[in-house]
């Protein structure tokens, strides 16, 4: 075997070179120096298979030149630090996948997700969730459209005074059911005021359209007005043939058609 070369110079350097060398000790290794460098030119190794490895120093631990690292432990891994800390790459994605339900949190401020070049995606295989579980409300902005799709159906409430608003002049909202077939368009109430579902339009009119017949049942009056001394109220049908216009008031007896008027003017093509 080739043998050890040990040199100690004149100002106390240590200089020891060996094909290989080995240091057993039942006790503690210990290591002072103002730098201590250890490094090999292949493989090494650092570290036991059965106690705990620690790196302590009131310093930074820096590495430089790594072409990758992987940690792989049999454990728990446990990073904390005393201050703001970043975790980057320079190129290429940044991955991390759990193997169970994980939790990332902060326990003062703000957390902050930001797709600074591109789409910001998250994906729920089985669902997704955002609550806010104390008092803050939840708040969607965009400088672009908000697009909001489901396959099935879609439920949106509130336990409070609500609105969906569009702000922009010349601009409009659509409600509409467009598959066809008997579908209806409902808008419920169940308020027992007055004005339990009130339609206001409070700078113009209100245009209703419909392609076959028009229904309005109440359980007590319905009162059709206009305020304006110019306005008047036009009921007309545009039937050809038979009963185009009826009133009735004939439920009993006693029912009162009463038609209040300064000048009544009745015009008929035939008798």
């Amino acid at each position: 075997a080739a043998a050890a070369n040990i040199v100690i110079t004149a100002d106390g350097t240590l200089d020891l070179n060996s094909v290989e060398l080995d240091i057993d000790a039942s006790g503690a290794v210990t290591l002072d120096g103002a730098t201590v460098t250890i490094k090999g030119t292949g493989a090494s190794k650092y570290g036991d298979d059965t106690a705990t490895l620690d790196f302590n120093g009131s310093g930074a631990v820096s590495e430089t030149g790594m072409t990758s690292f992987s940690i792989t432990p049999s454990g728990a891994i446990t990073l904390t630090a005393g201050a703001a800390s970043t975790w980057s790459t320079t190129s290429g994605a940044l991955t991390i996948t759990s193997a169970s339900a994980a939790t990332w949190s902060s326990s003062a401020g703000n957390l902050t997700i930001d797709s600074a070049a591109g789409s910001l995606v998250l994906d729920g295989h089985s669902g997704a969730q955002l609550t806010s579980s104390n008092s803050g409300e939840v708040d969607i902005t965009s400088a672009a459209a908000v697009d909001i799709n489901a396959a099935t159906s879609f439920s949106i409430d509130g336990a409070d005074d609500s609105s969906i608003t569009v702000t922009g002049s010349n601009k409009d909202i659509d409600i509409s059911v467009a598959g066809g077939g008997t579908q209806e368009l409902r808008l419920a109430s169940a308020g027992s005021g007055s004005s339990a579902i009130h339609l206001n339009a409070s700078d113009g009119g209100i245009n209703i359209d419909s392609n076959d017949m028009i229904t309005i049942d109440a359980s007590d009056e319905i009162t059709i007005d206009t305020n304006s001394t110019d306005g008047h109220i036009a009921i007309t049908s545009f039937h050809t043939a038979g009963q185009s216009i009826l009133i009735s008031a004939n439920q009993n007896i006693g029912s009162i058609l009463d038609i209040d008027a300064g000048i009544i003017d009745i015009d008929v093509q035939d008798t």
